[in-house]
């Protein structure tokens, strides 16, 4: 979107543009991450939605620096307050994550080091980014788990990892990442692994906390109910593009682009009793393969000769709305179609 479009600036805390992630293996190389680009706006949510292997997870992990270096090349540019954070050294990252941008991951479990006790792991950064002294960080940590809604926070402070259920435990994942302030918290499909009950807990505690303090959010998920009930902006993702960004409640309540479209009409209505549930006919290509025009075409019911030779850009669909949207045939206003060309 255009500085006109989201705002001066000033207003972006985050820019990202044309962003590529290559895989390398000894089986070739895979472009997952084709040229993405988007702009996180001071104090807001925005959503990155997809399927699974979209290229979500790798343009948050890319953000943060968390990719193997030896085997994931990553192209583009990364500004953080005006500033290529993509050109900094591990050096330099290690002073960026944690205390200006941090991350929760989908499995808290893998993320915790099960030798090392609650406490002790969740002072590690209160230490390094704020040099508080031992008795400050207890404190701090102490604050922490209180401000996620974990009780006994000193008995949970000498516990394992093991000892907590899932819930907590995603909860002291939370409680790390803001226990520096972080000016953007990414939350990598945080309630993947939790029961469903657990997971209306922890999105409520996210936005709970994030208008508390105000910090940005990127919410990388393919639950739309849940980027209905927390984003502020959305960008829907296939197969490693950007094929439609805008209000939240410009994509889901009116979407343009077909597979948006397809993911809607995907989700089941309990009203419809005895309808067949609807489906995106086909499979998401292998990131390996070279698909000339556009990558959504094979599955599209809405594709022209055109689809089948160019591949679309970004582009504002109407001039007075933020939409964009790449397709060379979007669907019509509030035209919510079948799936199958029957």
């Amino acid at each position: 979107m255009t500085t006109e479009q989201r705002g001066t600036t000033d207003d972006r805390l985050l820019s990202v543009r044309d962003l590529k992630v290559t895989f390398l293996s000894r089986h070739g190389s895979a472009l997952a991450v084709k040229g993405v680009d988007f702009d996180l706006a001071r104090g807001k949510v925005l959503a990155i939605v997809g399927e699974s292997g979209c290229g979500k997870s790798a343009t948050a992990m890319s953000l943060m620096h968390l990719l193997p270096r030896r085997s994931a090349r990553i192209e583009g540019r990364m500004l953080l307050r005006g500033s290529d954070i993509g050109a900094l050294s591990e050096a330099e990252m290690n002073d960026v994550r944690g205390k200006h941008m941090a991350i929760i991951f989908q499995e808290p479990m893998t993320s915790l080091n099960p030798l090392l006790t609650i406490g002790y792991q969740l002072g590690e950064p209160i230490r390094y980014h704020l040099g508080l002294d031992r008795a400050a960080t207890q404190r701090r940590a102490i604050e922490l788990i209180d401000l996620v809604g974990i009780p006994a926070a000193v008995q949970i402070m000498r516990s394992y990892p093991h000892q907590l259920s899932g819930g907590m435990r995603q909860r002291v994942m939370i409680a790390m990442a803001l226990s520096c302030d972080p000016d953007i918290l990414i939350a990598d499909e945080p309630t993947t692994a939790l029961d469903v009950t657990i997971q209306a807990q922890i999105i409520e505690l996210l936005r709970r906390i994030q208008r508390r303090t105000g910090m940005s959010v990127i919410i990388i998920t393919h639950d739309l109910g849940v980027v209905s009930e927390f984003a502020d902006e959305v960008i829907v993702m296939y197969a490693g593009r950007v094929v439609e960004s805008g209000s939240v409640y410009e994509v889901l309540e009116d979407p343009r682009h077909p597979y948006t479209n397809g993911l809607l009409a995907s989700i089941p209505d309990i009203d419809d009793e005895g309808e067949r549930l609807q489906t995106i006919p086909g499979n998401v290509p292998n990131p390996r393969t070279v698909t000339e025009g556009c990558w959504f075409h094979p599955r599209c019911v809405r594709k022209g000769e055109r689809c089948e030779r160019e591949v679309p850009t970004l582009a504002t669909v109407e001039a007075a709305s933020r939409r964009q949207v790449a397709c060379f045939h979007p669907v019509e206003h509030n035209e919510l179609r079948e799936l199958s060309d029957g």
